[in-house]
């Protein structure tokens, strides 16, 4: 449900909004799954667009027109706004292939996931990861 005009809250920050830049007066449970395009109603009076952190990494795979595509972690922290978190080199499971609109893996949601790509290997100790296109997701 809508908030009423007037009424602000802003979604930045942890938890089921991680991931997104933005925000409007839905709560991040409203724009859950919606990886491409706007999620929410175009930018107006009192609206902001709503925009995954990972978009430019979504958009890169999507141009790249490779079946795979290495890719270093410092590449990846040139395309995510603020650079990959901590976890990202510290646990295996950040780089899981979660698509579900339930996931809080944001990154492979809105990222990899939305692209039509998934991780094929990760390598933390060398600090690359290759992306593999995949039926599963909007390409």
């Amino acid at each position: 449900m809508h908030r009423p005009i007037g009424e602000r809250r802003n979604y930045l920050g942890t938890g089921s909004s991680a991931g997104l830049i933005g925000c409007c007066r839905r709560p991040p449970t409203d724009h859950v799954g919606r990886a491409d395009g706007p999620l929410c109603q175009p930018p107006g009076r009192g609206r902001l667009l709503l925009v995954s952190k990972y978009a430019e990494l979504r958009d890169w795979l999507r141009q790249s027109g490779r079946v795979q595509v290495r890719c270093s972690f410092d590449r990846l922290n040139d395309l995510v706004p603020g650079g990959l978190p901590p976890s990202a080199y510290a646990h295996d499971a950040w780089w899981s292939n979660e698509s579900s609109p339930g996931s809080t893996h944001s990154q492979s949601r809105l990222g990899w996931m939305a692209a039509g790509y998934r991780v094929e290997l990760v390598d933390r100790r060398q600090r690359y990861v290759v992306f593999a296109q995949s039926s599963v997701g909007a390409a």
